[in-house]
């Protein structure tokens, strides 16, 4: 379809506008139905589940910026779902009085005050359920005598798409793909000890006939969905500069619930739909315009999740939503210290050369970001993580941490991806030498190199004076040297003559053979022996 063929059919379709939004739930369904598959280029279809991974899509194997549609089972690729779960099943689980958010899909509005317990009743209605059957045998017919049809009414289409069951029990049965739990920010690096944000685990109930227009998920995240029953019809747009111009523009009218979007489209090459049928899995990622019909009854699990491998991408949309004064309600929670924690565990990961190349490409979007957000921290949230970055790290300001991300991304550029040998700490190691009795106060100091550099946890603080046992260490030959403690630090005895036991012990006796052997041993209790150590 181009672009005059689409025009065209909207000046035929003016006619029969009004009866067309008798028949639908919202106006811009039948205009959405009308959109064919215009470009197919843009959407990868995985068949084996197995070959998408976090490596496969930083590698290149897999375009982490182009859609992807997996065919295969959700086992496939490491997800975890109930079988035939049901939203009553959901409602006993959470708990029939847990209260969600319910949109009117004609009026596009807000309906206060339900639970789980009141959207089940609405599912299992017999009413809706007949004028849903209704509506679907109407389907064989075509679209211009449905929407003439006036005798059968329209069922009143609700839609919940905001269900966050990160803690609830629901959670437990839930499992998302490998490939979202191995790239997600929240994961990887948020700390255990504070609230996460919940945007990774949504479960979306919506009716036959529910549509969601066209927007870009908070935050710039992507998103995955999986169709447990029914099916969702996608129309994406790609996110280039100048489709998310037309978009923002397109936000910003007054008129803009009147306006189907891909209407303002020149270029219909950069939109296409894509069909979700059950037991398969969608990805979207960062910044594509989509919207959302749902033909039949469904449930679908999903999730929002920040990475690194579309950091650019993300930040304008972030940057988008400032711009067009999206209410903080409808924003991803806590962005901005996510994104704090998040550049202190990419300096760890450069240091120890832990990372992918197009990681690096993107890191620098990120790194630009944080200093000037740093400049201007008024969320409390982004407050805190500076405070917990500049106590764990020992600096009085988040800039040190952000200069050390630049100078690795510098020396990565430079050495190419290798552990930074400055921060690949070596450890000690002592042995008894062979052939020397377990008595004797000689050890040998082995110094391995083979560990990667991990910084200390926040709650171990740094040795602030020297060891005073190792002052006579030669510089020499402290690779491999002979050591013997002072007296001072003795464990075994405060004497001036260390490891001199004061106590008497029976002395040894010697059989025929010249070979000595101890005495017999005497059965002593756990008390005894502690009695004994302490004296």
């Amino acid at each position: 379809m181009n672009n005059n063929s689409l025009s065209q059919h909207g000046a035929n379709s003016n006619v029969s506008d009004t009866e067309k939004t008798k028949a639908f739930a919202n106006r811009h369904i039948p205009r959405f139905l009308d959109l064919s598959v215009i470009s197919t280029h843009s959407l990868q279809v995985v068949e084996n589940g197995a070959t998408l991974s976090a490596s496969a899509l930083a590698t290149g194997k897999y375009d982490p910026t182009i859609p992807i549609l997996v065919t295969d089972t959700p086992q496939s690729i490491g997800m975890t779902v109930p079988p035939n779960l049901t939203i009553r099943d959901v409602a006993e689980m959470i708990g029939n009085s847990y209260p969600v958010s319910v949109i009117d899909v004609k009026h596009q509005e807000e309906l206060e005050g339900w639970t789980l317990g009141d959207l089940v009743e609405y599912f299992e209605d017999e009413e809706r359920l007949v004028l849903v059957r209704q509506q679907q045998i109407g389907t064989t017919r075509s679209r211009r005598k449905r929407t003439q049809r006036s005798s059968v009414a329209t069922p009143k289409v609700l839609n919940q798409i905001s269900l966050e069951f990160r803690h609830t029990p629901l959670a437990t049965v839930v499992k998302s793909p490998q490939f979202v739990r191995s790239l997600d920010w929240i994961d990887a690096a948020w700390p255990e000890e504070i609230g996460k944000p919940q945007t990774q685990y949504y479960c979306l109930t919506s009716t036959a006939g529910c549509y969601t227009d066209f927007h870009v998920d908070f935050g710039g995240t992507s998103v995955w969905y999986h169709v447990l029953t029914g099916e969702k019809h996608f129309v994406l747009i790609s996110p280039t500069t100048e489709n998310l111009k037309i978009y923002e523009d397109w936000l910003c009218r007054p008129d803009q619930s009147e306006l189907f979007l891909p209407d303002l489209y020149p270029d219909l090459n950069d939109i296409q739909k894509v069909v979700l049928q059950q037991s398969q899995t969608l990805f979207i990622p960062s910044g594509w315009i989509h919207a959302v019909y749902t033909p039949q009854d469904s449930l679908v699990i999903g999730g929002n999740f920040l990475h690194g491998l579309d950091i650019g991408k993300q930040i304008d949309v972030n940057s988008l939503e400032v711009r067009t004064k999206v209410p903080q309600k409808f924003r991803f929670p806590k962005y901005l210290a996510l994104l704090m924690y998040t550049g202190v565990w990419y300096l760890n990961k450069l240091r120890n050369g832990d990372v992918y190349k197009r990681e690096c490409r993107e890191l620098p979007y990120l790194l630009d970001a944080l200093v000037m957000w740093s400049r201007v921290a008024s969320d409390p949230h982004m407050v805190k993580a500076m405070d917990d970055i500049k106590e764990a790290n020992n600096v009085s300001s988040v800039e040190k941490v952000l200069q050390d991300i630049r100078k690795e991304l510098d020396r990565i550029e430079r050495d190419g991806i290798v552990p930074n040998s400055t921060f690949n700490r070596p450890k000690l190691r002592l042995k008894v030498p062979s052939g020397k009795s377990s008595n004797s106060a000689s050890f040998r100091i082995k110094l391995s190199v083979s560990s990667k550099f991990s910084t200390l946890p926040p709650m171990v603080k740094k040795r602030r004076r020297s060891r005073e046992d190792l002052d006579g260490m030669s510089t020499k030959d402290e690779a491999d040297d002979e050591w013997k403690p002072s007296g001072s630090h003795s464990v075994l005895s405060k004497s001036s003559t260390p490891f001199t036991s004061t106590t008497k012990t029976r002395a040894p006796y010697t059989n025929t053979q010249g070979i000595a052997r101890t005495g017999k041993k005497r059965n002593i209790n756990s008390r005894q022996r502690l009695m004994k150590r302490l004296r």
